[in-house]
């Protein structure tokens, strides 16, 4: 076969995987990771995610408060330096999943690696969260949002005069409110297990961005079962809660043998982009974005993640190493000589009246040519 020929045939066909209710006096097979996998619904893991909190955000959590799983800071020293000097009347709060970010986002003023597989996601303050719930008769759902970052910032007034105005800043976005310092939050952390399983720890609490206090409003654990692998080592996991499916995208821990390849590769592949069911967008830099399906009879729900591809030179032919080479450079070289592929991931769950459960589908094709270049 020629090289255009193999890049024109390789993964090209449309991958599937429904996870299906049994038909009456079958069994049930078990969930897997593979082509044409038909899993039952009913065998998923069962539990549960806490929707945004109901309850009015107290006015203030004393800087005392903290639990684990939320690691404050304050600014580094030379932006603390530069507000001073500029006379800005404004503070920052940070909030990160744990110490490791934490100090390595204090030595390096300001940039923090995201080595983990944990995510924050900021739920609003008091005016934010009776926004989302509307009036006294909307009885939801209210999902967290799909905004899933590695660290969030908070900056606030710091004038005795404030208003209580607050900027919320996360990695990937930024908005100015009103309506309090103290914040609903969420936190994920992925825990990989044996055999395709896997779970989420799960925390809640109130943040206070001025004090930087934490008070804890729960926490449960997910159980996860893989049910789909994609380009690049991309899982799919599934969870039953309630009639609903949480559904969990993880990317790999270690995308190369490389070290430094891995290292290029796993910042890329840790920002994903998905259109969720209410066509808004969720985003992750943090290694896995989690998003929740539901399908009463006759409705249905999809959401796509569009990714890219990166697969080794058809010939193996990387380019030729200088002697003197670093890992750096090295990485840069190998990038550049990838092939990638556009690709698009949709997830469905739909019910007909006949069904007995959701069935939830996953479907992979191609979306564009493929090229190199980085």
């Amino acid at each position: 076969m020629t090289r255009g020929a193999a890049r024109s045939t390789a993964w090209t066909l449309l991958l599937t995987a429904a996870i299906a209710a049994p038909a009456a006096g079958a069994e049930t097979p078990p969930p897997a990771a593979r082509t044409g996998a038909t899993p039952s619904f009913a065998t998923l893991p069962a539990g549960h995610v806490a929707e945004l909190p109901s309850a009015t955000p107290p006015g203030r959590v004393a800087a005392s408060e903290k639990i684990a799983g939320f690691v404050t800071a304050t600014m580094p020293a030379e932006q603390a330096k530069q507000m001073r000097f500029s006379r800005q009347n404004v503070a920052f709060s940070y909030l990160f999943p744990d110490e490791e970010q934490a100090k390595a986002f204090a030595q390096s003023q300001g940039n923090q690696g995201g080595k983990t597989d944990a995510c924050l996601v900021d739920g609003g303050n008091a005016e934010q969260l009776k926004s989302v719930r509307g009036n006294e008769d909307d009885d939801g759902p209210h999902d967290w949002q799909g905004s899933y970052s590695s660290m969030l910032s908070f900056q606030f007034e710091t004038s005795p005069g404030s208003s209580g105005s607050i900027v919320v800043r996360s990695m990937k976005h930024m908005r100015r409110s009103s309506g309090g310092d103290v914040h609903a939050v969420h936190s994920e952390r992925f825990v990989a297990g044996a055999d395709g399983h896997a779970s989420l720890e799960i925390a809640d609490a109130w943040f206070d961005a001025r004090t930087r206090g934490v008070r804890q409003l729960g926490r449960s654990t997910l159980p996860l079962q893989r049910v789909f692998a994609g380009p690049n080592g991309l899982e799919v996991y599934a969870a039953r809660d309630g009639e609903a499916v949480q559904v969990v995208l993880h990317t790999p821990d270690h995308p190369s043998d490389d070290s430094a390849l891995a290292e290029q590769l796993r910042s890329r592949l840790r920002n994903m982009f998905v259109t969720l069911p209410d066509r808004n967008s969720g985003n992750a830099d943090c290694g896995h974005l989690r998003f929740t399906l539901r399908a009463p009879a006759g409705i249905g729900q999809m959401a796509t993640l569009q990714s890219a591809a990166f697969l080794p030179p058809v010939d193996g032919d990387s380019g030729e190493a200088p002697d003197d080479e670093s890992d750096q450079a090295r990485a840069s070289r190998l990038f550049q000589a990838m092939r990638q592929r556009p690709f698009q991931l949709t997830v469905s769950a739909t019910a007909s009246s006949a069904d007995r459960s959701p069935v939830v589908s996953i479907a992979l094709g191609w979306i564009g040519r493929e090229h190199t270049g980085g």
